[in-house]
C-alpha cells in the first residue's frame, strides 16, 4: 500500500503499515509511537552515494536548505551532524552539559569550558582566569591540583615533540625501560636526566 499524504490535523492517520510515496508535509506536531516501540527510523536517498539527511529548523533559522541543523550521511557515507546556524552545538549527559562546541570551533569539556582558549578547553574547575593568546591551543583547568598524564606500558616511551612546517625541532622524551628522562633541541637528544638524578649532556646522543 503506497499512501501519498498531506497531514494536516492530527485526525488524519496512516494506517499501520503504510508507506508514503514522495513528499511529506506536516502542519503541528507529530508524534510517533508503536505497541512494541521502534527501533530506529530509516532515512533512505534516492541514489546511491547519495547524501540523506533530516533538517531541523524554526523560524527564527528560516527554512531554507541551508538553515537550522542537519544529521545524516553524505555523499562519501559519512555521519555528519551539520549546524548551519552561527550558533553552539551541545552535547549532554544526565540532563547537564558536557562538551560544547563554540560557533568559532571551540571546544570546550565541562561547564564554561568554551569561554578560554582558542581551540580545546577541558575545564573540571572555573580558576575565573584567561589563559594568554601565545599558548591557548590547549587548555586544562582546574581549581584543585590540575595535570596532564601521558600513560604508556612499562617498556615503552613517552613524548612531548616541538616541531615546524619543516621538522621535528625539540621534545621531552621518558623511556620507561630505561627510566631516563631525555631533553631534545634539533632533533638531538642534548640532554639525560636518570633516576639517580645524573645528568649528562652530549651533542651526540640521538634522541
Amino acid at each position: 500500500e503506497n499512501i501519498m499524504a498531506f497531514i494536516t490535523t492530527t485526525d488524519e492517520h496512516i494506517a499501520s503499515g503504510g508507506t508514503i510515496s514522495g513528499d511529506l508535509t506536516i502542519s503541528g506536531d507529530l508524534t510517533v509511537s508503536g505497541g512494541g516501540g521502534f527501533a530506529y527510523t530509516e532515512v533512505i536517498s534516492a541514489s546511491d552515494s547519495g547524501a540523506s539527511y533530516t533538517q531541523y529548523t524554526n523560524s527564527s533559522t528560516g527554512s531554507a536548505t541551508s538553515d537550522g541543523t542537519v544529521f545524516g550521511i553524505g555523499g562519501s557515507e559519512e555521519a555528519q551532524i551539520w549546524n548551519q546556524e552561527n550558533t553552539h552545538m551541545i552535547f549532554a549527559t544526565n540532563d547537564t552539559e558536557r562538551i560544547r562546541i563554540t560557533s568559532a570551533g571551540v571546544v570546550g569539556i565541562g561547564s564554561g569550558a568554551e569561554t578560554a582558549g582558542a581551540g580545546l578547553h577541558i575545564r573540571t574547575g572555573d580558576t575565573s582566569y584567561s589563559p594568554s593568546a601565545l599558548a591557548d591551543e590547549l587548555v586544562i583547568e582546574g581549581t584543585g591540583s590540575t595535570g596532564m598524564t601521558i600513560l604508556t606500558a612499562n617498556d615503552q616511551v613517552g613524548r612531548i615533540y616541538f616541531g615546524d612546517d619543516t621538522a621535528t625541532r625539540g621534545g621531552i622524551v621518558y623511556d620507561h625501560s630505561t627510566t631516563n628522562m631525555k631533553f631534545m633541541s634539533e632533533s638531538t637528544t642534548n640532554m639525560v636526566l636518570d633516576a639517580n638524578s645524573r645528568i649528562s649532556l652530549s651533542n651526540n646522543d640521538s634522541g
